[in-house]
């Protein structure tokens, strides 16, 4: 997942701006959220976004695809970020054949070790009822039946960007430096002998 991270970040940035911005689009018009355009309100921002500034600081290709989701390349891997279903799950593919054929994909650790992500990912964004965001990323694996949720291979809850930032050495000898110049006041303010 390390090597997703910068783009997860950006999108999970979007996708809390997305959400947002669709809860005030229906609050501005005092209407109830529709879930449906609620959905393709957040998937329109994600794609101008990525389109107009995240693709080119994170180097990936980004696809809208109508009805169904945003697509973006990026490190070897093809990620469609899609709402998660009610159960916080793969959506169901439907007689979608370009669904049915991203979902479909052989099993990885056996072919490319234990630590090899797919080529094919989803990237699940849903709001709980107190209207945080959750984002998963998963595996496809496969589907049963056209009208209930996919397979998959392993899914990983996507950290809030904020719980992902590490100190830098600067922020740390910094912190060093500002405990220096505290013990000189410190010493500064005590009175010497010829003081009193």
């Amino acid at each position: 997942m390390q090597r997703l991270s910068p783009l997860l970040r950006v999108v999970y940035a979007l996708l809390e701006e997305g959400t947002e911005g669709a809860l005030l689009f229906f609050q501005q018009r005092e209407r109830p959220v529709h879930n449906v355009v609620f959905a393709t309100l957040v998937r329109l921002k994600l794609w101008e976004e990525l389109e107009s500034r995240g693709a080119a600081d994170i180097n990936c290709r980004v696809d809208l695809r109508a009805n169904v989701g945003v697509r973006v390349s990026y490190n070897g891997s093809n990620i469609a970020i899609w709402k998660a279903d009610r159960d916080g799950k793969l959506p169901a593919c439907g007689t979608s054949g370009q669904r049915q054929l991203f979902y479909t994909q052989t099993v990885l650790p056996e072919m490319f070790g234990s630590s090899a992500l797919p080529a094919k990912l989803a990237l699940l964004w849903d709001r709980n009822l107190n209207g945080v965001l959750t984002v998963k990323l998963v595996a496809p694996k496969g589907y049963v039946s056209f009208w209930k949720s996919g397979l998959i291979h392993w899914e990983i809850d996507v950290p809030h960007p904020a719980k992902t930032i590490a100190a830098t050495t600067e922020l740390a000898s910094g912190a060093e430096e500002l405990d220096d110049i505290l013990k000189h006041k410190k010493t500064a303010d005590e009175p010497t002998d010829d003081q009193g």
